[in-house]
């Protein structure tokens, strides 16, 4: 995601940011997508989406989330987003079964080539 789509949500969200204190359930449908936003921006392991997936509207508290937000489109102004798609960050959210099965399957076919190579040779 490039910088300028990024400080864009965040703004969105700041604009709907004003639901009003009895409507529940847009509260959780705002915290929601913007849990998703933060999510998609920073990673599941930043800061900020630790800080924001703690917001519970039922219990009536108030995290200052226009100022939160805020302070999100600060940072990404300065530092960027982070590369979604990298191969490491793929690696890291993969499940580990699926990836020992993948490694697995990439030495067997490695170890059957290996065979087949030297069994036409002779």
């Amino acid at each position: 995601m490039k910088k300028k789509k990024a400080i864009n949500i965040l703004k969105s969200q700041i604009e709907k940011s004003n639901i009003k204190a009895d409507n529940i359930d847009q509260k959780y449908i705002y915290i929601t997508q913007t849990r998703s936003c933060i999510k998609r921006i920073f990673g599941d392991d930043s800061h900020e989406y630790k800080f924001v997936s703690k917001y519970n509207p039922s219990i009536g508290e108030d995290i200052g989330l226009t100022v939160f937000l805020n302070s999100c489109i600060e940072t990404v102004e300065n530092f960027g987003v982070i590369k979604q798609n990298s191969l490491w960050r793929r690696l890291e959210s993969m499940n580990q079964m699926v990836l020992w099965s993948i490694i697995s399957f990439i030495v067997v076919a490695i170890f059957t080539m290996g065979i087949i190579s030297t069994k036409i040779n002779l």
